[in-house]
């Protein structure tokens, strides 16, 4: 769980990206940050079964608002990520409805920065961390 303050903002940058490296990331948030209020950017890797549902199951359980993003990357192998309207459908289907979709992450993380929350998480997905590392270290503030 690393952690930025970009302004009078936290930003959570963290790679849990199941639904139970999210349970745990979301107790130690709120373990940390009690009764604050937290938007979350989220992705999921593509073709890695099972991630998306119990994810956006412990996610709405944190989250005040979701930005729901995609990401494109390739190490050996180039693969991508969930569509973010499957993710949307997820979020959907438990009652979630205060969310956004962007089509990357450079667009989702200026999202982000927007938002009023106190607390700004960015989790699902390692490879779009990178990303987002790479779009923090273009803001002044970082």
């Amino acid at each position: 769980m690393e952690t930025v303050k970009i302004g009078d903002k936290i930003l959570i940058l963290d790679g849990a990206h199941n639904g139970q490296k999210l349970h745990t990331l979301i107790a130690s948030i709120r373990a940390k940050y009690p009764h604050q209020k937290v938007a979350a950017l989220v992705s999921f890797v593509a073709e890695r079964e099972g991630r998306v549902g119990p994810g956006v199951q412990e996610l709405v359980q944190l989250a005040d608002y979701l930005i729901l993003s995609s990401f494109s990357a390739g190490q050996d192998t180039s693969f991508g990520s969930v569509p973010p309207e499957e993710i949307a459908a997820a979020c959907r289907a438990v009652g979630f409805t205060d969310f956004e979709t962007q089509p990357s992450s450079k667009a989702a993380l200026a999202a982000l920065l927007k938002r009023p929350e106190p607390i700004l998480l960015v989790a699902g997905s390692f490879y779009m961390l990178g990303q987002i590392h790479s779009g923090l270290h273009k803001t002044a503030n970082y």
